[in-house]
């Protein structure tokens, strides 16, 4: 029980998920948090390149051992808290969102 409470695993996607789901998991990659879910739609790149363990939508044995390993494994916890804080500077950092709606817009940096 005292892991639990000196641990930080984000489990923001439901078997059922949308645009507010992916919000969710992108604050907590932005955090650097170890995030574990269910894969769909939204749990496409740049999502999988963070910190995030996914399994089949309604796998709960999948999700019970998913968060078991993020909250029992240091060094995998670890790892996956570097790949997400990683992945929220390169794609979700504010520059990286204005750099990304410029090239939208015709508008690329040089």
């Amino acid at each position: 029980m005292e892991i639990l409470k000196t641990v930080q695993a984000y489990y923001p996607f439901q078997e059922k998920g949308g645009p507010v789901v992916k919000v969710r998991a992108i604050a907590g990659i932005a955090c650097g948090l170890p995030i574990v879910g269910y894969r769909g739609g939204e749990t496409a790149f740049p999502i999988t390149d963070a910190g995030i363990l996914l399994v089949d939508p309604g796998d709960r044995v999948g999700i019970a051992e998913a968060l078991t390993r993020v909250l029992c494994d240091a060094k995998f916890r670890d790892e996956m808290r570097q790949r997400s804080l990683a992945a929220g500077q390169r794609d979700f950092s504010w520059d990286a969102i204005a750099e990304q709606f410029l090239l939208a817009l015709g508008n690329a940096p040089t």
